[in-house]
């Protein structure tokens, strides 16, 4: 297939998505080789021809079909962009460049073909160049930043020609040329996270979740959308545990190591209580559990949990007192009756709050509190009323009872 347009010794040859062979030609086509393409009848015909004084140099030297469906290749010479490239090219010729490599620092030019991970970061080699002037393996993002991930020496291989392959188990494969005639084969193992599943399906702040993936190895942070995780946990390499923080709603997960970072699909929290609201907001997790717990006192003012959220209290601050329920007195038919008074929140569904009336501190009786209430309640517009509530015999007079005690119970619905 060798013309003036195409160029010879073609070689990388893919097969494109749309069905053509695509590949390079390292010698021609102006001197400098070129992309080509070649149809199932066999036409072959130029794509692109990448010269000394374009961006992209001249003599390409590797071509690849990216998981994206986009072809990625190389030069060795340097052009207007100041060294040896990577670049993109479409099947009708247009071209974007990826990145620029500098021979000291990054190694080039790049050989062989390159691999992509799912977030279309490509993974590569080059032959020379880099610390040890042996060669690199090196990790290429689509904005251009080029980071080494190893630098080649005589003692475990040199000279990388041949560019990585991707695993069916997401690892990168690769060999080396050794100075003394014994290739190696290499395995690499530290890639961006990749995050499989999540369990459970929901869950609300402060509840620990698992994380399952691949290369989890070196994380440094977990994210529930824009917030880190209260804690994370690294159990391996393919498992995380971590805690759902405060204020999370719905959004991705992602787990970042060095190379990049992984995302899951959309993940929520279940539709909290006014109850979790309110754990979250004090204690950063909406779980009943330590501190949060219903029947924490974590101040120690004798109040648990439930109580201060009930009555519109904060845990954290003692002395307060007057929002505790109160003893009163009310006149019904003439005659007084104990009353109690206490705030409740107004259109409260995650707790039940009960009044109840004892003669001697020991047998507890329900009280019907719209038939007892003394008036109407008062907004205290803070989101709760103060409520008024009778005991059913008076004072004194006709069927008064000597002792009479009220108390307000406050139970969590089911």
């Amino acid at each position: 297939m060798a013309t003036a347009t195409t160029g010879r010794a073609p070689t990388d040859i893919v097969l494109g998505g749309d069905g053509n062979l695509y590949g390079i030609s390292t010698a021609g086509a102006g001197a400098t080789g070129a992309v080509f393409s070649v149809t199932p009848s066999g036409t072959a015909s130029p794509v692109f021809v990448p010269t000394s004084t374009s961006t992209f140099g001249s003599t390409p030297r590797s071509l690849s079909l990216g998981t994206d469906g986009l072809i990625y290749a190389s030069t060795s010479g340097t052009g207007t962009s100041g060294g040896p490239t990577v670049f993109e090219v479409t099947p009708a010729g247009s071209t974007r460049l990826v990145g620029v490599f500098n021979n000291a620092t990054t190694g080039s030019p790049v050989e062989g073909p390159l691999a992509q991970d799912e977030n279309d970061d490509l993974f590569g080699t080059a032959p020379t160049g880099g610390s040890n002037g042996e060669g690199t393996l090196f990790k290429l993002s689509q904005a251009g930043v080029i980071t080494v991930l190893h630098h080649f020496d005589m003692e475990t291989g040199n000279g990388p020609q041949y560019g990585v392959i991707r695993g069916s188990d997401g690892d990168l494969y690769g060999s080396t040329y050794h100075q003394y005639g014994v290739a190696t084969i290499y395995r690499v193992t530290y890639l961006p996270p990749q995050v499989l599943s999540i369990s459970p399906a929901q869950a609300p702040p402060g509840a620990t979740i698992t994380i399952t993936g691949k290369h989890f190895a070196k994380t440094s942070r977990v994210q529930f959308g824009n917030l880190d995780a209260a804690s994370f946990s690294l159990d391996s390499s393919t498992q995380i545990t971590a805690v759902v923080p405060a204020g999370f709603r719905s959004g991705t997960i992602s787990v970042t190591n060095p190379l990049g970072v992984g995302l899951s699909a959309s993940y929520s929290t279940p539709t909290l209580s006014n109850l979790q609201l309110w754990r979250e907001s004090y204690f950063g997790t909406s779980e009943s559990t330590d501190v949060a717990d219903d029947l924490a006192d974590l101040e120690g003012d004798g109040v648990k949990n439930l109580a201060e959220f009930a009555f519109g209290m904060n845990p954290f601050a003692g002395g307060q007192h007057d929002r505790m329920p109160k003893g009163a007195l009310a006149t019904h038919n003439s005659q007084r009756h104990l009353a109690i008074s206490f705030r409740r929140r107004i259109g409260e569904t995650s707790i039940a709050y009960e009044v109840e009336e004892s003669n001697n501190l020991s047998t507890w009786t329900p009280l019907n509190i719209p038939a007892q209430q003394v008036g109407l309640p008062i907004n205290n517009g803070d989101g709760t009323e103060t409520v008024t509530v009778r005991a059913t015999v008076p004072m004194e007079g006709p069927g008064s009872q000597p002792k009479c005690f009220l108390r307000v119970a406050v139970r969590r619905n089911p």
